[in-house]
C-alpha cells in the first residue's frame, strides 16, 4: 500500500492526542442537517485553505497537469502546501513517517499526486459518500494544543483534503452525508495555523473563506 493510500486509510491525525475518553458516532438525526464550514476551518485550521488553493492551482491549469502530473508535483514545490507538508504533515505525523520507506520527496509527490486524483474524482463523478469528513465534537471541548479558545462545537477530524477540495470547487456548507461525526468526553482541537504562523502570512480574516 502506498503512502497516500495508507494515509487515507488510516486517517490524517492522531487522535491519541485529541481525546479524552472514549469516542461515539452520533447517529445522523442527532446531527445537523447542514454545517457551515467557515467556522470549521477559521481561525484553527489554515492548513486547509493552504489546500483549498493548490486545488484551485490545480484547476487552473488542469489539462496540462492531467497530461504531466509531475509538472503538478514541481508547481507544489513552490506552492504553500509544501511549507503545509512540512510544518503540519511531517510534525503531526512523525512516527508514520519514520515507518514508511519512502524518501520526504517520493512521500510529497505521492501527496500531490494523490491530492490530484482526488480532485479529478470529486470533480468528474461527485463527492463519494463512503469517504465522508470526519468532524469531532465533544461534551467538553478544551482549548487547543496551542492554548488558543475556540467557541465553535465541531472541528476537522479526518478527511481535510476532501474538505479542501470541496471548497475549491465552491461548496460552502457539508449536508448530511458528506460529514459523519464523533463525540468525545473532553476534546482538545488541533491548531495547525500555529504551525504555520511563521512561514506564511496569516493576517486572515474569516471573509476570505468561501461562504463566510
Amino acid at each position: 500500500m502506498g503512502w497516500w493510500q495508507e494515509l487515507r486509510r488510516r486517517g490524517a491525525v492522531d487522535p491519541g492526542k485529541l481525546i479524552h475518553g472514549a469516542g461515539d458516532w452520533l447517529p445522523e438525526a442527532e446531527t445537523p442537517p447542514e454545517l457551515r464550514i467557515a467556522p470549521l476551518v477559521h481561525p484553527l485550521r489554515y492548513d486547509i485553505v493552504v489546500r483549498m488553493r493548490l486545488f484551485e492551482a490545480y484547476a487552473v491549469d488542469r489539462d496540462r497537469f492531467r497530461r504531466d502530473p509531475a509538472a503538478f508535483v514541481e508547481r507544489a514545490r513552490g506552492h504553500d502546501y509544501r511549507v503545509w507538508f512540512e510544518r503540519v504533515m511531517l510534525v503531526r505525523r512523525a512516527e508514520f513517517v519514520a515507518r514508511h520507506a519512502g524518501t520526504t520527496e517520493s512521500i510529497f509527490a505521492e501527496t500531490v499526486r494523490g491530492a490530484a486524483a482526488l480532485y479529478e474524482s470529486i470533480a468528474e463523478t461527485g463527492f463519494d459518500p463512503k469517504q465522508p469528513v470526519v468532524l469531532f465534537t465533544g461534551r467538553r471541548i478544551l482549548p487547543a494544543d496551542s492554548g488558543a479558545v475556540s467557541a465553535e462545537r465541531y472541528f476537522p477530524g479526518d478527511g481535510c483534503h476532501r474538505l479542501a477540495c470541496l471548497m475549491a470547487l465552491g461548496c460552502t456548507t457539508l449536508p448530511r452525508g458528506r460529514y459523519r461525526l464523533k463525540r468525545f468526553d473532553r476534546l482538545q482541537p488541533l491548531d495547525n495555523t500555529r504551525l504555520l504562523r511563521n512561514n506564511l502570512d496569516l493576517d486572515w480574516p474569516a471573509s476570505v473563506l468561501p461562504g463566510a
